[in-house]
């Protein structure tokens, strides 16, 4: 058996200077940043959006930015935030990958997207990064109205770092009295940053293990003591109550050593009584799903993903899921 070729690469791409002894430092973040440029050319050409608007959010000691897409129609339409991936130190909403990703949602959720562009470690360590993500959600929903979007119909969502986030945002959102969700969609997302799952400890054919050099790198930069790494903001899947957030699609993929830890997540939001679904995405590793210019597995991972945040916002029954049909061509 052997991973598709895109994805070969894919590997091969983000484990340049990958290894064991070669973890990047505080100097290496511009060169790190620059570099993520580069993932636009992997991005599938997304289709036209009604407009753009970029926006600045008032902060603690400083501002935080977001892109915001509109659909077509008259509206008021639902709403979707988004939170960037790259494991809190590198990413933004403006870069071309993430653009076009946002594109492809706005038009394919059939729905306003937010996408929050949060301040970065190690200029902004935990837990500035969640709490911006959290302050883009309400800003989101307190400017409903200027942005012809529907307050009552919110999802939120995101890849890597970003899942993470929308797992924090949701718990935030509960504890806090918030925003309401109707779903958080976690991609790919690191709900135990201890690495500690079976799936981490034990590696099987294709885990993108080599990076464990860059999970060295965000814990190092992220953080500002070790302690931060099993706070529930940080590993959601820590959390010691999990009841009464907002309803959970998770999709993983099938050779990322993630993939345990977002089924625990799934497990024990089951556990608490909130509706939650996984999904494993067979031939995929971390990261993958951003390669819909050259493979059909990634844009099925896409479509699916912007399938179940349109359904949510659009369903008539009180669980979302109840009449969603997953798709089985890639995975299940």
């Amino acid at each position: 058996m052997e991973l598709d070729k895109p994805v070969q690469e894919w590997l091969e791409m983000i484990q340049m200077g990958a290894t064991e002894g070669n973890v990047l430092g505080v100097d290496d973040m511009a060169a790190a940043r620059q570099a993520m440029g580069l993932l636009a050319g992997l991005v599938a050409t997304p289709p036209e959006v009604a407009r753009t608007q970029d926006y600045s959010i008032a902060r603690t000691n400083g501002e935080i930015g977001a892109r915001v897409y509109w659909p077509a129609g008259e509206g008021p339409h639902p709403i979707h935030v988004n939170f960037h991936g790259g494991g809190f130190v590198m990413g933004s909403a403006f870069e071309g990958a993430t653009d076009a990703m946002m594109r492809a949602r706005c038009v394919g959720a059939e729905s306003i997207v937010v996408s929050v562009d949060y301040r970065l470690a190690p200029e902004h360590r935990f837990p500035v990064g969640v709490e911006d993500c959290y302050a883009g959600l309400v800003w989101a929903v307190n400017n409903a109205a200027e942005l012809n979007g529907d307050g009552s119909r919110v999802t939120a969502g995101g890849v890597s770092a970003g899942g993470v986030a929308t797992a924090v945002v949701a718990l935030m959102a509960r504890e806090r009295g918030g925003p309401p969700l109707r779903l958080q969609l976690l991609e790919a997302a690191s709900t135990d940053l201890t690495t500690s799952s079976h799936s981490w400890r034990n590696p099987q054919y294709g885990h993108d293990m080599e990076r464990k050099a860059h999970v060295a790198m965000h814990i190092a930069l992220y953080f500002q003591n070790s302690r931060d790494i099993v706070h529930p903001y940080a590993s959601p899947l820590m959390a010691p109550e999990l009841d009464g957030v907002a309803p959970a699609y998770i999709m993983s993929g099938e050779y990322d050593p993630r993939r345990d830890e977002c089924e625990a997540y799934a497990a024990r939001l089951s556990d608490a009584g909130v509706k939650a679904v996984v999904r494993n995405m067979l031939g995929h590793v971390h990261g993958s799903n951003i390669l819909t210019k050259a493979w059909q597995p990634a844009r099925q991972w896409q479509d699916e993903a912007n399938a179940v945040i349109r359904h949510a916002n659009y369903a008539t029954t009180a669980d979302i899921f109840t009449d969603f049909s997953v798709p089985t061509a890639s995975g299940s």
